[in-house]
């Protein structure tokens, strides 16, 4: 376990503690709810065909963007040997295997897996070291560093070939604040505020309604995150492409929500999750409720990763469930996406720094 990660564990487990005694005491001394109040809201006014074809930009917008940037720039450039981090062994890297990054992972959350908690000095050791099995730092019978690379993140592979500056800060804009809101629009404002109109036309309009929408959308949410072993590992050139091709393709996709919203009468801010005039009570909620919930969700997460990775897929459909319901249930109570992003956005900043080498 490196250093960084030691000193987020820390952290979060102080956090974690702090926020329960203080949360214990607003509730059996002060009679203060655990949860935020719930707050009314009108019902969505898109419908599911909407709804349909906004995820259906949002899962194929950034491989069409990808496919289309590797054409162009096939005749720009000569053709290259790729360079694998690992060995050789590692099957050839096509523009179709490269699309099924973005395919398996239309949208990024970030947790940090075993990986993350090994030094850059260890991830650049030896070829001895590498043919090592003991890489996990919670089981000595770890997988092999390829099928171990193979279902992280995109973006942690990223970083943990020839880490610099620039990529850091690159992580940060698209970990942390990009893909946060872009999840917490579509998940929660678009799907979510859809499935609740459906609920409440079904079950009553009662404001209660609406926490099984928060349960379907979490289920919904881990799954779009599954990835496998099956792909191989890109080198730094695809993951490049792989992230700009996302960023292009999702903010083509918002245009167009912007435009199908213009079309629609009578959309308002709030419609929209956005009410800045609770910025301060917002991000309050958020960063209570990563506070609360981060220690037994990176736990879950060390405890299921050598299991999953074993069976050749990554442990995040299983550990994003809870971070769902957490997403959800701030959207639902308060019908805002600020306390959601804030969440969502500590949790993948704390996945990044994971991975980040202090100084020796």
């Amino acid at each position: 376990m490196n250093t960084t990660t030691i000193i987020l564990m820390t952290i979060i487990c102080i956090l974690f503690i702090f926020v329960w005694c203080w949360l214990l005491v607003r509730k059996f001394i002060f009679r203060i709810p655990f949860l935020p109040p719930l707050e009314s809201r009108k019902l969505a006014k898109w419908q599911g065909r909407d709804v349909l074809g906004i995820f259906g930009l949002y899962i194929f917008l950034p491989p069409t963007f990808f496919l289309a940037f590797s054409f162009i720039g096939s005749f720009f450039s000569e053709p290259h040997t790729l360079d694998h981090t690992f060995n050789s062994e590692i099957p050839s890297f096509s523009v179709s295997d490269s699309s099924k990054i973005i395919v398996e992972n239309p949208g990024y959350a970030f947790l940090p897996t075993e990986n993350q908690l090994l030094s850059p000095d260890s991830q650049k050791s030896s070829e001895s070291a590498q043919k090592s099995s003991k890489i996990s730092v919670l089981s000595d019978d770890a997988e092999s560093p390829e099928m171990d690379l193979r279902t992280q993140h995109p973006l942690f592979q990223f970083l943990q070939t020839d880490p610099s500056v620039f990529k850091y800060f690159f992580a940060f804009f698209f970990a942390v604040l990009w893909i946060p809101f872009i999840e917490e629009f579509l998940f929660r404002v678009i799907l979510q505020g859809w499935c609740e109109k459906k609920e409440r036309l079904f079950f009553g309009i009662s404001r209660q309604n609406g926490w099984r929408s928060v349960f379907f959308i979490a289920i919904f949410f881990s799954l779009m995150h599954y990835r496998s072993a099956d792909t191989p590992v890109p080198d730094v050139q695809e993951l490049w492409l792989s992230f700009i091709a996302n960023i292009f393709g999702q903010m083509i996709l918002l245009i167009c929500v912007f435009v199908l919203f213009i079309r629609m009468n009578q959309i308002t801010l709030p419609d929209l999750g956005i009410q800045l005039r609770y910025w301060k009570k917002d991000i309050s909620y958020g960063i209570l409720a990563f506070s609360a919930c981060a220690l037994p969700v990176y736990l879950i997460q060390g405890a299921l990763t050598h299991i999953c990775t074993s069976h050749g897929f990554s442990a995040d459909q299983f550990s994003l469930i809870p971070i769902s319901l957490v997403f959800g249930m701030l959207y639902w109570r308060t019908h805002r996406i600020l306390p959601s992003f804030v969440t969502h956005a500590i949790f993948n900043l704390t996945a990044v720094l994971a991975t980040f080498p202090l100084p020796k």
